[in-house]
């Protein structure tokens, strides 16, 4: 009789016959399955955590919002219909995001809803869901962006340099529902699409036009694509101008692809009313229109037999339609001329916009912080620096350029604005990645010293989280009480949803509190904030920071005239420093050491783990008076 309790024959093989089946698969398939494979890694971590980043967000406040506005529109707000009720004077102001971010997110809350039965489970699982999808999409087309424009051998190195990176910079964590991580998703596919279309030559098939479309997709979900958008079209015009015939097909194919999905998400977007009205911030009548001039013109010029045939012709035309690029936005839309901010008060550009990491230029972060420049900037700068070299070298091959300009995009870009650095670490991982396996130790060989070392170095200089390390290591040496370690210490406070439990609790009504704190806000309650980190509301931004920086008497002032129900302070968020410095003697520094007026109600309450609440005892209307006497009751 058999043994039951020993392990079968074909479980004892189980696990070679699943490499041997892996082994099978075409290169696409290794790839997927190395991608997914990374992504359950990454979500076996976050369980071990308890999924700490949905408890406990840091300053992620675009994706509190986001969910906020995914659930204005589960609950019936129309899709053309931006405005945020809840944030701002009365009224509220109108959103710049683009719904084709929330409608994927709201299908997977919808669908969790409704197999759990329960919302807050379902949220949480999409919040899960979605940015671990998009960690893998971007993994996925890291392999294969290393595999066309390196070679096989950069796979896997690629797949563990960029599974680390990304997952270090936190825009894939669960709860991180922000546009960022799509952008960069689709800048990868533009990336990845434009080098297969390069090596395919003449035929250039499909590939270029998914290149465009991705270009044309990621600019209509946020301005912050524009640059990546330009670069892959500029790389498309160079190589018809440089290839000629050759590169006709990936010029034209590109061209109308991004014009389409341009005008695709032009109609999906903008409601007909407001088709003729442009907007500098968020995708409209400028942009549209560009978008599909430019990439009509890119194929119709790359077409046309003639031009095709001569350099000089192709030079002239793409010159001129590069020009017609330029006079129309002076013409018709030279109010963007000055960004999407042209319009911002100068008083929010100081003391808000001045002080957003994201929005800092390369020079900035790394004075005030050298530990987040190694982090962000010195493996791209080796990716860089390995591209120019191989390209003295031979085997140098036309997808590695296409790679290399969008790689110096992203690079120039991150200088201007670090948010930019995002895609220049996801970009320059194929090539970081090829240095790693170039000096990888020859498998049959005996490994000497001299070669270990230099595996080594490739590997460790590739680690974004080695270089943050070292830098943290130096700078603790020489300045150990650099600010720089404050900002790991004091982790942006009151962002959880459990310190906001008792204040949720209370009867709905109008907060005044720092513009870091109106996301969360909107987030875990039903509460309404006038003030939030966005640029379109001015009013309601102004209205804090004058209430703020000012007197007791001012605040309690501007309290009235807006119908304030309710103060929030947080004294360890890094705002309130902010603003403790600014006005040392001010309404919000007094708070922030417990100086309340007496026009103010402490709720203890309502305060939870540092968030200290307060209601305003003189209220304008008799639902207000009502409101605050329950409160006293």
């Amino acid at each position: 009789m058999a043994d039951e309790s020993a392990p079968s024959r074909s479980a004892t093989h189980a696990p070679a016959a699943f490499l041997r089946a892996l082994a099978r698969l075409g290169p696409c398939a290794r790839d997927a399955a190395g991608a997914v494979a990374a992504a359950m890694i990454a979500l076996a971590v976050y369980a071990a955590q308890g999924f700490s980043s949905l408890a406990e967000p840091g300053g992620d406040n675009d994706s509190l919002l986001r969910m906020a506005q995914v659930r204005d529109l589960l609950a019936g707000q129309s899709w053309f219909d931006l405005t945020q009720t809840r944030m701002g004077p009365e009224g509220g102001f109108e959103m710049h995001w683009s719904r084709l971010v929330d409608a994927p997110i709201a299908g997977l809350v919808w669908l969790f809803t409704a197999l759990t039965g329960d919302a807050a489970l379902g949220e949480a699982i999409a919040e899960t869901v979605w940015p671990l999808t998009l960690y893998a999409a971007a993994l996925f087309l890291i392999s294969r962006l290393a595999r066309g424009a390196i070679g096989d051998r950069a796979v896997l190195p690629a797949l563990a340099i960029g599974g680390i990176g990304l997952y270090m910079t936190k825009q894939f964590d669960p709860g991180s529902i922000d546009h960022h991580n799509v952008q960069v998703v689709l800048t990868l596919l533009m990336a990845e699409r434009l080098t297969a279309a390069a090596g395919e030559g003449a035929r250039a098939p499909v590939a270029a036009c998914v290149a465009g479309a991705a270009a044309g997709l990621m600019l209509a979900i946020g301005m912050e694509a524009l640059p990546y958008a330009a670069a892959g079209g500029l790389v498309a015009a160079g190589a018809f101008l440089l290839g000629g015939a050759q590169r006709a097909g990936l010029a034209a194919r590109y061209g109308a692809g991004f014009a389409g999905a341009a005008a695709l998400a032009f109609l999906a977007t903008v409601p007909p009313g407001r088709w003729l009205v442009p907007v500098c911030d968020a995708y409209s009548a400028a942009q549209g229109a560009s978008a599909l001039i430019a990439g009509l013109g890119l194929a119709a010029i790359a077409r046309t037999p003639q031009i095709a045939a001569d350099f000089r012709r192709r030079f002239f035309a793409l010159a001129a339609l590069g020009a017609g690029l330029v006079l129309l936005a002076f013409v018709f839309f030279p109010q963007c001329l000055a960004g999407p901010y042209g319009d911002l008060d100068p008083r929010l550009k100081r003391y808000w916009l001045d002080n957003v990491t994201e929005a800092q230029s390369v020079f900035e972060v790394f004075a005030k912080n050298p530990i987040q420049f190694a982090f962000y900037y010195v493996p791209p700068m080796i990716g860089m620096l390995i591209v120019a070299l191989r390209a003295r070298g031979a085997g140098w091959r036309i997808q590695e350029s296409v790679l290399g300009a969008l790689m110096l995009a992203a690079l120039a870009t991150s200088f201007w604005q670090v948010r930019g650095a995002l895609f220049s670490l996801a970009l320059s991982t194929p090539a970081l990645a090829g240095w790693a396996a170039a000096w990888r130790v020859p498998e049959g060989e005996k490994p000497t010293a001299t070669a270990l070392a230099r595996m080594t170095l490739a590997w460790a200089g590739s680690l974004n989280l080695v270089w943050a390390l070292a830098a943290a290591g130096a700078l603790k040496l020489v300045a150990p009480d650099h600010p720089a370690f404050g900002d790991g210490e004091k982790k942006e406070a009151c962002y959880g949803p459990a310190v906001y439990e008792g204040f949720a609790a209370l009867p709905a009504g109008r907060v005044l509190a720092i513009s870091n704190l109106g996301a969360p806000v909107l987030r875990h309650t039903h509460h309404r904030a006038l003030a939030g980190p966005y640029h379109r509301n001015q009013a309601g931004n102004l209205a804090a920071l004058d209430a703020f920086l000012g007197t007791p008497e001012e605040a309690r002032s501007i309290a009235r005239r807006h119908g304030v129900d309710y103060v929030l302070v947080c004294p360890g968020n890094g705002e309130t420093g902010s603003f403790a410095g600014w006005a040392p003697g001010g309404f919000l520094a007094r708070l922030a050491e417990g100086e309340a007026p007496d026009w103010l109600a402490p709720l203890p309450e309502a305060s939870r783990e540092g968030l200290v609440v307060y209601a305003v005892r003189d209220p304008q209307t008799e639902e207000s008076e009502t409101l605050t006497d329950n409160l006293r009751n």
